[in-house]
């Protein structure tokens, strides 16, 4: 089965642009209406929608979402040969599920790379016309969460409308879409099965993608064994972290604990009068990481918000990472 989808990937020889997987999405609910649908499931930061396709009419949910990292169009590029696959597909979509896919979580950000999604396909292009969001202003990594000492109830619109589509499915299976720059292929996975470890490195090496052997990218990580690692969290930061002596182990990890960092937390709750510019690459700007605030004109970002997320444990979470 995983051969035969393989072999029916188009030879792509560019990235799709947001606008263009949009418009991809729509051709394709127009010819399937009765298998396929979009749902906005929210709105960007700078209130483009956030759409999903609904695949298959099945009970179970399975819930898929690329561009979490806006430079790492290969998980929308997956997902856009998948959708028009299931849509055609009865052995391949099944009637047990559905399939819930989200082409582009951070559409804001991905528009920021598109300038080298068409090529030339150098190093040099790819880097000038690079954009990546600090981490806190990352779909994934600004989930409310209260954890000892530690708490944070300011979601991005991107996350929260991956809360909704969390919380509206409550999904059997997530499946979070990287890809690497360099180095080899690896997975995330909660909670961990040691059963389906070999087969997962199969994936990879049976196709020609090397795999990533070496520590964890980062030094809370925990290796399940080769290319497999324990989805990490702010608990595994914040536990390192008190364990080698912090005295404090929330500061080095608020939000608010740097300029950079509060970029677009101060758009969020920016008070009258405030400017904040976000996500704008400055003339000749190479390898832009995040937006820019005035920070003359913010004057106080307000005290945190009350909403939170609800309580929505999948069963398996995958977040894998390919070359």
């Amino acid at each position: 089965m995983i051969q035969r989808v393989l072999n029916r990937v188009p030879a792509y020889s560019a990235f799709l642009t947001v606008d263009e997987l949009s418009e991809s999405s729509r051709r394709l609910a127009a010819a399937h209406p009765d298998i396929v649908r979009t749902v906005r499931i929210g709105a960007s930061t700078d209130g483009e929608p956030i759409e999903m396709l609904r695949i298959g009419t099945g009970s179970e949910q399975l819930l898929f979402f690329a561009c979490p990292h806006p430079n790492e169009p290969i998980g929308a590029m997956t997902l856009e040969a998948l959708s028009a696959q299931l849509a055609v597909d009865e052995d391949l979509r099944g009637t047990k599920y559905t399939w819930n896919l989200i082409k582009c979580i951070d559409p804001d950000s991905t528009r920021l790379n598109e300038g080298w999604f068409k090529g030339p396909f150098t190093i040099t292009h790819y880097a000038s016309e690079f954009y990546r969001p600090a981490s806190f202003d990352q779909a994934e990594w600004s989930f409310p969460v209260v954890y000892k000492g530690y708490s944070f109830f300011r979601p991005i619109p991107e996350t929260v409308a991956l809360m909704t589509a969390i919380s509206g499915l409550r999904p059997r299976f997530i499946y979070s879409l990287h890809n690497a720059g360099m180095g080899g292929g690896y997975y995330y996975l909660s909670p961990h099965k040691p059963e389906i470890d070999g087969a997962l490195r199969t994936l990879m090496t049976d196709r020609g993608v090397p795999l990533s052997l070496g520590e964890p990218e980062m030094p809370w990580g925990v290796q399940l064994s080769p290319a497999i690692y324990r989805s990490t969290s702010l608990v595994d930061h914040y536990d390192f972290l008190e364990r080698f002596g912090e005295a404090d182990p929330a500061s080095p990890i608020l939000p608010f604990s740097t300029p950079a960092r509060c970029t677009r937390r101060a758009d969020r709750v920016r008070p009258p009068g405030a400017t904040v510019r976000r996500r704008q690459r400055p003339p000749g700007a190479v390898g832009v990481r995040s937006a820019y605030c005035d920070w003359s004109s913010v004057r106080s970002v307000g005290a945190p918000s009350s909403s939170s997320s609800a309580a929505v444990q999948p069963a398996f979470w995958v977040s894998a990472t390919t070359v």
